[in-house]
């Protein structure tokens, strides 16, 4: 919680009161356009299948071009980090504060270009011609929508799909950068340049001819191929009903077209598991078959990141399988995923009987459909734990979630995956929190050790959670009371599908915890 001196408090106070004839009219015009524009909900059109990079958690609400929410927070009151950026205005309606005199403002066209100098989630200080402001740092992108840090290039490439966009600038938001034209698949364009946004993003700025005149916008290079794409289609057969493979090999590449060759450009998928493409006994939805160059391709629908629809990609046929086979080895399966711990030594761990029916064993750890599933389990059995961690992965509903998952094995099906919260060391099924040490807590979920924090003290009677996701279940049996004082060793913060949620790791009764932060204040 920051605390404002009186001091300053009574000097700002005198600050607004010397100005107040001047701006009383102003204040009540802006109290009501704040009202109106907080009750708007305005949201980007993005272009289908671009994956979007981890966001801080938003304290407004912006439309790109469009209408802006100011954050809550006073940009005076704001911890910055200091940058040395460039960025662009992407919000027509933004307001900039002079930090001199923050009753002086201005307004900026869109994408006029500045230097950004302190960074926060909420607000950033940019400067431009020699005057320091404050603006809502959703008003801004560090992309380079222009292509100015773009490699030259001079070469011909054809449109993946149709209803292609080239775009004004390189961002697919609706709201500021517009489609200047469409193409259809296997028109042919000019790229001159080519490279990274700060999203990660490759972009190509293009040349398209459009009769007598040349346009030159913007593509996503994920929508381009050195050479046409062709009929394939027309060589594939769909399946009476689709059937699920394995991968069989070590790993195999997803290609947006059924070509072994740079037409058939290789899917980068979320999750550091698949770096090197789909690991051995990856479970895969096949919807039709062909050949196309004399290779046998399996079509496949596959959500390329996690809350996109599900698209068709082409696996060759040889690296899939329809026996799941025997379990890959453990180092084999640490290897596919790097968030995984292994423990010192093998645990026996047992299913707890908050399991209504049965549970599931998985092959990968998503729960995103039933295609993966290997084994059903019952309350009270037992499984053999290697390694724990927390992966993130997708539900049933195709939303985004980080759950914890052990890695199990048994002599009926090898390696598979069980969700940590409905395991416990109780051989009768008693659910509990199962031991893990601060380190590896800290490591699976990204928080940060807290060593100097002053006692926290229960605001009302918390029951905490085993896990700081969907995968955590409140522990009834465990009540921290009203005025208990307790010690936080960690902090952090966990998003599930849209909610998001800051956590404490406390110490406890020699046990560590996981509980919300605003239930406690310091002591």
């Amino acid at each position: 919680m920051k605390i404002v001196s009186e001091n300053r408090l009574i000097a700002k106070g005198c600050r607004e009161f010397m100005n107040i004839k001047k701006n009383i009219s102003l204040m009540i015009l802006a109290g009501v356009l704040a009202a109106s524009l907080a009750s708007c909900a305005v949201s980007s059109d993005k272009e289908g299948d671009q994956t979007q990079g981890s966001v801080e958690p938003p304290q407004y609400t912006t439309g790109g071009g469009g209408d802006i929410t100011l954050p809550t927070t006073d940009p005076e009151d704001v911890t910055y980090e200091t940058r040395n950026e460039t960025v662009y205005v992407i919000s027509k309606n933004a307001t900039f504060r002079q930090v001199s005199d923050t009753t002086q403002t201005a307004k900026f066209g869109l994408i006029t270009e500045m230097t950004r100098t302190g960074y926060s989630s909420s607000w950033s200080k940019v400067q431009y011609e020699g005057t320091e402001y404050y603006v809502a740092t959703s008003a801004l992108t560090a992309d380079d929508l222009l292509g100015k840090s773009f490699t030259s290039c001079n070469k011909t490439m054809y449109a993946t799909t149709d209803n292609l966009n080239v775009r004004k600038y390189a961002s697919a938001e609706n709201s500021f950068s517009t489609s200047l034209t469409t193409l259809d698949k296997d028109d042919a364009v000019t790229v001159i340049a080519e490279g990274e946004t700060a999203e990660g993003e490759t972009w190509c700025k293009v040349e398209v001819k459009d009769g007598s005149s040349t346009i030159t916008g913007y593509v996503n290079s994920k929508y381009l191929s050195d050479s046409k794409v062709g009929d394939f289609l027309k060589y594939f057969e769909d399946l009476d009903e689709p059937i699920t493979m394995y991968v069989a090999t070590d790993h195999a590449n997803m290609r947006e077209m059924p070509y072994a060759d740079d037409r058939g450009t290789i899917v980068i998928l979320e999750g550091d598991q698949y770096k090197n493409g789909l690991p051995k006994g990856t479970a895969v939805k096949v919807v039709a078959k062909g050949t196309v160059e004399n290779v046998r391709w399996c079509a496949v629908e596959w959500k390329a990141s996690a809350g996109s629809p599900a698209r068709q990609y082409y696996i060759a046929e040889s690296t899939l399988t329809t026996d799941p086979g025997p379990s890959a080895s453990l180092e084999d399966i640490l290897a596919a995923y790097p968030e995984l711990e292994e423990y010192d030594e093998a645990k026996t761990l047992y299913i707890n009987n908050t399991v209504e029916g049965e549970a599931f064993g998985r092959s990968t750890p998503t729960r995103e459909n039933l295609d993966n599933v290997v084994k059903l389990l019952r309350s009270k059995d037992a499984v053999t734990a290697y390694a724990v961690g927390t992966i993130v992965g997708e539900t049933s509903e195709g939303k985004a979630e980080s759950r914890t998952w052990c890695l199990v094995q048994d002599e009926e099906v090898g390696f598979y995956f069980v969700s940590y919260d409905i395991l416990t060391t109780n051989s009768d099924g008693t659910p509990e929190v199962i031991p893990v040490s601060l380190d590896e807590l800290i490591k699976n979920y990204g928080f940060e050790e807290v060593t100097s924090n002053p006692p926290m003290e229960a605001i009302e009677d918390v029951h905490p959670w085993s896990a700081p996701d969907s995968s955590g279940t409140e522990l009834s049996n465990v009540t921290i009371s009203a005025g208990t004082t307790v010690t936080v060793r960690a902090k952090g913060t966990t998003v599930d599908g849209s909610v998001e949620n800051k956590w404490y790791i406390i110490e406890y009764n020699g046990n560590f915890y996981f509980v919300i932060q605003d239930a406690f204040e310091i002591a």
